[in-house]
């Protein structure tokens, strides 16, 4: 029994370590985007990233990020600087330290060995190695990773944008970030892909680039013109309701439609009335060319339909023989055949 005792006990002590190194595996899938960087004479990287000797996941999880910067990652003893890493930091000559984990992971004294060679330190830490795993992903944002890096790329020719802007306001040092501008996108380009267009307009627009005019009859009342406002059932102008249908309650939206100017009628209202017969009639220019078949809220509630016939005839039909029905949301294109269908035509609610 012992001896399962251990195993268990040394399976909780490396779980974190596990669980860590997982999580630096999702991050380096799914939050460190590749970087473009160019080629270089200076093999010196920008960033080192300092870990403990004696427990690898902290290095795990810096060695994604300094991966992608192109960055190296030294181990050292917890109390102080080892000797070793001391000349590699001198070889190196990096703008930034990193101490990847807290003090009890790389101690102040490391710090401040590596501060007395002249080099700048930042520690990056968690509670425990999981968090430290995920603060070291959030520096990625803070060195450049996710944002696109134009190293060393310049405009030469003495070729300006529109005229305006030259190569002085182009050129950028490799430090300079420049969103969603990265030197793989000016690789190859010419000075005629950088400039305005020009020559003749077409489609719509008259003239010659870079100045385009609307050409005339492109945009016509039709397009400049507003929507119509609902157009409301049993009001003076409008179709009246027929048989015995009306409006259910005056809380509820009024039984409307109007016609948009895409030629989409759009319906609207609460209709009580007699199913299975007509509520009111649409006028020409609002009804579709084939008879629609349409889903209808049913008081109750109950099992509710609406047919439009291509004559305009609005029917309502519900399971009861009194119907309460909600058409607010409903609508359809406007036809352009034959309104052809007869008051006998066979309807599904038969």
């Amino acid at each position: 029994m012992s001896g399962s005792s251990d195993t268990r006990t040394q399976i909780g002590r490396r779980l974190p370590w596990l669980v860590a190194a997982l999580l630096v595996l999702v991050l380096a899938a799914t939050t460190l985007p590749t970087l473009a960087q160019s080629a270089t004479d200076d093999p010196v990287p920008d960033v080192v990233f300092l870990a403990r000797a004696d427990n690898p996941v902290d290095a795990l999880a810096a060695s994604s990020i300094a991966g992608t910067l192109g960055g190296t990652v030294l181990l050292t003893p917890t109390a102080s600087l080892s000797s070793a890493t001391e000349d590699a930091l001198l070889d190196l000559n990096p703008d930034l330290v990193v101490l990847a984990g807290g003090t009890a992971a790389v101690s102040d004294q490391v710090e401040q060995d590596v501060q007395a060679l002249g080099l700048a330190t930042q520690r990056v830490s968690g509670p425990t190695r999981v968090e430290t795993a995920v603060e070291l992903g959030a520096l990625a944002a803070q060195l450049g990773i996710g944002r696109p890096i134009l190293t060393d790329a310049t405009v030469d020719g003495g070729a300006g944008l529109s005229g305006t802007l030259s190569v002085d306001a182009l050129e950028v040092d490799s430090d300079t970030q420049v969103a969603n501008l990265n030197a793989s996108l000016l690789e190859g380009l010419s000075a005629s892909e950088l400039q305005t267009p020009a020559g003749p307009a077409g489609g719509d627009l008259s003239g010659e680039y870079p100045d385009p005019t609307i050409a005339d009859g492109a945009v016509g009342a039709d397009q400049l013109a507003e929507a119509e406002a609902f157009r409301v059932v049993g009001t003076t102008g409008e179709p009246a309701f027929e048989n015995d249908w009306g409006n259910f309650s005056g809380d509820f939206t009024q039984a409307g439609f109007f016609r948009d100017l895409h030629g989409m009628v759009h319906l609207q209202g609460t209709i009580v009335g007699s199913s299975g017969t007509t509520a009111f009639t649409l006028p020409e220019g609002y009804r579709p060319s084939e008879a629609l078949f349409l889903p209808m809220a049913g008081g109750g509630p109950e099992a509710a339909n609406l047919i439009i016939w291509t004559d305009g005839r609005v029917e309502p039909a519900c399971d009861s023989g009194s119907c309460t029905g909600g058409i607010d949301g409903l609508s359809f294109k406007v036809g352009s055949g034959p309104e052809a269908t007869s008051a006998s035509a066979e309807s599904p609610n038969d």
